[in-house]
Parts: C-alpha cells; structure tokens; sequence
C-alpha cells in the first residue's frame, strides 16, 4: 500500500474515533440534553434576557471605545467581560442623580445598547483578522455544554447554596425592591448602610426587571451562566498572553467541562467572588491594550483616550463588583507593566508616556467610584480592614488549608499539565505567557504579606486564591495541550485524532461534572419554602422564631445550618439570625452585633431541653421554634427528639424534615 493510501485510511481512522467519541459523549449526557431541551423551550425567556444582558452592553462598549480590529471569537467573550460592569455602574450613577431603576428602564438600556453596538457604521470598518469558523464553533459547542452542564447540576435549588447565598438573595432583592441602591436593609434585617460589593447582585436584579424572575432564582441564573462562560473568556485570556488558538480553545475545554472550578463555585454559593472574576479578565485585557498602545513610538492619542476610558470603566466596575478580586487585578497591571518596561520601553520619553497614562486612567477609575468610596465609611468595612492591617490576625488561613481541598481544586492531571505548559513557556523564552506564574506569585504575596514583614494577611484568604487557581493553571495546561496536539498533527492521523481527544475529555468531566455539586451545603430546600407558606398563614406577623445557629469567622459571628436563616426574608417574621452582614454594616440599634451575638450566646450556652433555655428564649421574646431538613455542619442546636419529648414545647408543625415548635 502506497503511503498516499496509509495516510487516507488513518485519517478515515481518525474521523471515526472522532464520530465514536463523540456518540459516547452524546449518551453520557444524555439525561442533561433531556432535561435542558425541554428546560429551554419553557425558559426560553430567561435565557434570552440573560445571554442579551451578558452581551449588548459590552458591545456596546467595545463599537465606542474600541477602535483597533477584533475578531469574533475575542470580541464575543470581551462584551462579556465588559457587560458586567454596566449595571453597577448605572446604578451608582442614577443614585446620585436620584433615578430608580425598573422593568421599563431596563429593556431601554438593552435596546440602547443593540442600537449602539448594531447601527450601521457610516463608513467600512477596518476588518479584523479572520477567525477560523471550526475554532470559533467548538468555542460555541464548548460553551454550550458548559452552560448545560452549569444549570443542570443547579436545577433543584430554590435559592443559592450556603451561608453567603442569604445576604446576596437579600441584597440583590433590596436592589429590586429600591429600584437601585439603598441604605436600610428593612423589612430583612435592622441595618442602615450598604457598604458590600454589589456588582453581581446588580446582575441578578437586572435579570428579574427583565423578566419577572424571582430573585433568588435569578441570583442562581447569572451566577452559573458566568461560571459556564469562564470557558470563552479563560480562551481569551489564553489567547492575548500566549498567541495560541489551540492552547486558548484546550483552555476552554478544560474549565468548561473538565475542571473543578468555577464548576464547585455552585456548592458554595461564591457567585461575588465569580462574578468579579468574569470582570477581571475583561479588565486584564483592556489593560494590556492601553499599555501596549501607550508603549508605541508614536501612539495616537485619541486611541489611547478611548483605551483608557474604558481601562477605567472596568477598574471602577471591578471595584463595585469585588473587593477581593480587585487586588487580583491590580496586581496583573503592576505585572504587566513591568513587563511592558522591560520589553518595550527604550526611552525616557516613552517611559513617562507610559506612566502617565497608567496613572491616569487608573485614578480616573477610581474617581468614578468616589461617590461609593465614601459609602465605606458608613459601614464597618474600613474599620475591619484597618483591623486587619494593624495585626496579622489571618495568619492562621494558611494552616486551614488542606491537602485534600488543594488535591480537589488542582487535581494531579491538571497540575502536570500546568507544570509542563510553564516549562514550555520558560523553553520557549515566551515572556509574555510566564506573566501568568508571576501574577499568581504576586497575588499569594498579597495574600501573605507576612511573607515579607508586611502586616494585613486575612484580607485576602488564601482560600480565596486557591480557588481563583484556575485563572493560573487552565492556560498553563492548554499550552501543554496544544503542544501534544501539534506533535499529533505530524502524524499521518493526527489531524482527526486531536478532536477525538477533545471529545473524550469532555466525555470524561461531562460525566461527572453535571453531578459534583454538593448539596449537602443547600441549606434552604423545597421542604422549606413549604413550610414558609404555613408560617405566613398560621402565626402572628409580630411572631419571633428561635433558628438553628453557630458561630463561625473566628467566633466573632453567628450564622445558620438551615433554612431558618431566610425565615425573615420569606415570611417577614422576626428571628434570632440577620445576614452576616450585619458583621460589616451599621444599624440603627446600638451595638447591634454585640446584641446578636449575646442573644444567640445566652441561648446556646444551655441544652434545649432545659427550663434555663426555655427562660433565656422567653426573655428573648421567641415563641416559636424551627428546624429545617438541612443541616450544616450536621451538629445542630435543636434536636427534634429532646424537644418532642420536653414538656417546654409544642409541636406544630412536621412535615417533609421541617419541625416547628411553639413554646409554651
């Protein structure tokens, strides 16, 4: 057999390893396209507001600042990244002007932005560089096994997962409620300042304006449809720090459907921390173009005015959006800008060019959250913040760390991967690309100043790094990846194994990856909004409800094991447990925290079945009493069997897991 005929019957070969795979993969996945087939034929409202709220603006924004050339498949993940700024934003500003947001407003800011970015432009536009239509398509594909893999793994919840999941529901239905910003956190809780990051929650609010969405479902909405498209904009990323499609689209499979994180976000209800991630890679970008503008010979400065204004848009909106990530960021213009000193800069004049305009548009970004910086003072945030710097107190998070959350979050594959793609870099002498390692070297460093004789550790947890490690090792992996790709592609098959691979590999994550949410941390479930319609209708609206509580954040605040934590925000009744914000806001009560605290304390210091607990609870004013099926951590303060049998109470209500009580 000639090799001409070898070579065709390989290739065959490969196309049908291809097709092979890609059947399994389909009967894998069989019960997610099940259940989102006929999902999206009844949802399709939502899910059409939300993919326009997380394109148009940044669109928008990208057809008015943007005027360099830019393929689709860099185009599409930016207006992401960009689109979430927008709301925090706009509702910053109408705050200061005194406009309140509404379903109305919020279609017309959608159809203003598909007029902005849409309307023809009066002259051709310069083209931008061709994007491979089969790239730009299994970019598509990947993000949309994502997106089903994301909402199916979230498809029981009635409210986001855990313990921070209650104060971004309250938060983000204040905003709905307020029309925008707002200062009192009433009817949910006894607090008088908004000082928490609010740009995700600006998200989730926008998407119930749009669509009638209750917010606590629209909350669980935006968050997975972010986590979903960390798989195109880890491939934007990937792409402008390495200038490798293949090693940006095996990125994007990897966090898409193969990795843990953003994927375990869900479990943990950390959708701030997500959504300033989806921020932050916008924002890595635009940077890298302002400076490599700025750097130029002879740079035009109108271009650089329109980088620069929105290098500062996305810096005020990563400040809106998280606080924690906006050190992340910083660090990546201080790395980058070293980068473009070395690299590029050969003059005096060119070096003040650069600092100037880095200067610049950073203090103009911060300026334009000036209104809101000024908010922090309201709060406790600063005085914490100030806490923290004065003493080492975070010390301790690194010990907290354990072997089995590092193996979860970067797996042994995924970390030799890592690790091989950045001796490839380092062989390859590709600087560019070995900013990733010395980004993450410089936020661990802020996450542990002490590591150098600097006070402020805690506040950035170590926690909070590791699990933002994707950002660092997925590109890392995708360079390893398209490496042993382009060795494939020498071979007389290569070119149709490489697919197959692809396919396997999400075969492999889509396998499991629709199931890893633990639900264990769903602490309100159905059973509980069951039993919230009972409490509406059969007791008092002045009724005061005991709920399962601990302390947690060094025993400096109490938080809950059950639904009985949103028993306030479903019902309106009163209970022993605010959002844990009520740690870093003020109230109107004085010493506030110090009540809570105590009351909780004075309460939990005896055994429920005790006549000393049932005075402590009376003195307290609670006359009622709830459990809720979930339970973390499972040791919980009311035990339905000590209790049943205590002549102290009432049982009032059992059903489904959920007990009540009524003290008598």
């Amino acid at each position: 057999m000639q090799f001409s005929e070898q070579r065709a019957v390989l290739s065959r070969t490969g196309v049908v390893l291809s097709l092979v795979a890609a059947v399994v993969l389909v009967g894998i996945t069989r019960p997610i396209w099940f259940w989102a087939l006929p999902a999206l034929l009844t949802g399709i409202l939502p899910a059409l507001t939300c993919a326009t709220l997380l394109l148009l603006p940044g669109l928008a924004l990208i057809r008015l600042l943007w005027p360099a050339p830019l393929p689709l498949d860099q185009r599409l993940p930016l207006a992401v990244s960009l689109s979430c700024i927008v709301p925090p934003l706009l509702l910053l500003l109408s705050d200061q002007i005194g406009l309140r947001w509404n379903s109305l407003l919020a279609w017309l800011l959608l159809l203003i932005c598909a007029l902005l970015a849409f309307w023809p432009r009066p002259r051709p536009a310069q083209s931008a560089s061709a994007t491979n239509p089969l790239m730009l398509l299994a970019l598509v594909l990947i993000t949309i096994a994502s997106l089903a893999s994301r909402l199916y793994a979230t498809r029981n919840l009635v409210i986001g997962a855990f313990g921070d999941s209650v104060h971004h529901t309250i938060l983000a239905q204040l905003l709905v409620e307020h029309g925008g910003l707002f200062r009192s956190w009433e009817p949910y809780a006894p607090l008088s300042t908004l000082t928490y990051h609010y740009g995700f929650q600006s998200l989730a609010a926008w998407q119930t304006w749009l669509t009638g969405m209750p917010t606590r479902l629209s909350l669980v909405l935006v968050g997975q449809v972010q986590s979903a498209l960390a798989a195109p904009l880890l491939y934007l990323l990937t792409l402008r720090l390495t200038g490798s499609r293949p090693a940006a689209l095996w990125a994007a499979l990897l966090v898409g459907v193969v990795a843990v994180m953003p994927s375990f976000y869900a479990s943990w209800g950390r959708y701030t921390q997500l959504g300033g991630q989806t921020v932050l890679i916008g924002l890595c970008v635009v940077w890298m173009q302002l400076l490599d503008t700025a750097s130029e010979p002879l740079p035009a400065w109108p271009t650089i005015a329109r980088y620069g204004g929105m290098a500062a848009l996305t810096t005020a909106g990563m400040i809106l959006t998280h606080y924690r990530v906006t050190v992340f960021a910083a660090c990546f213009v201080v790395v980058y800008a070293v980068y473009v000193l070395a690299t590029r800069i050969r003059s005096r004049q060119s070096l003040a060019r650069l600092v100037a305009t880095g200067l610049a548009f950073g203090l103009f970004g911060l300026a334009l959250t000036l209104p809101w910086l000024l908010r922090l003072r309201e709060g406790r945030l600063l005085r914490i913040g100030t806490h923290f710097v004065s003493k080492n107190i975070g010390t301790e998070d690194v010990s907290n760390i354990t072997a089995s959350l590092i193996t979860m979050i970067a797996p042994w594959h995924l970390s030799l991967l890592a690790i091989a793609g950045l001796g490839l870099l380092i062989w390859r002498r590709q600087w560019r690309g070995l900013l990733l390692p010395c980004w993450a070297a410089l936020i661990g460093l802020a996450a542990n100043p002490f590591l150098i004789g600097l006070n402020g550790t805690g506040l950035i947890t170590n926690f909070a790094v590791l699990i933002a490690s994707y950002l660092l090792l997925v590109p890392l992996a995708g360079v390893t990846l398209a490496e042993i790709g382009g060795l494939l592609r020498r071979l007389p098959w290569g070119t149709s194994l490489g697919p197959a691979v692809g396919v396997a590999l999400a075969t492999w994550g889509l396998s499991w990856q629709p199931y890893s949410i633990d639900y264990g941390n769903e602490i309100f479930r159905p059973d509980d909004l069951a039993a919230m319609t009972w409490i509406k209708q059969e007791t008092p609206a002045d009724a005061r409800f005991f709920v399962n509580s601990f302390t947690a954040y060094g025993n400096t605040l109490y938080a809950g094991s059950d639904g009985g934590w949103l028993l306030t925000f479903f019902t309106g009744r009163s209970t022993n447990l605010p959002p844990l914000t009520y740690g870093s806001e003020a109230s109107p009560i004085p010493d506030y925290l110090l009540h809570v605290n105590a009351e909780n304390a004075v309460i939990l210091a005896h055994p429920i079945n005790t006549a000393e607990a049932v005075a402590a609870l009376k003195a307290a004013g609670f006359s009622y009493l709830y459990n809720g099926p979930a339970a973390s951590p499972p040791t919980e303060y009311l035990d339905p069997a000590k209790m049943n049998a205590s002549p102290f109470y009432e049982q009032v209500y059992h059903r489904d897991g959920v007990t009540i009580w009524k003290v008598r």
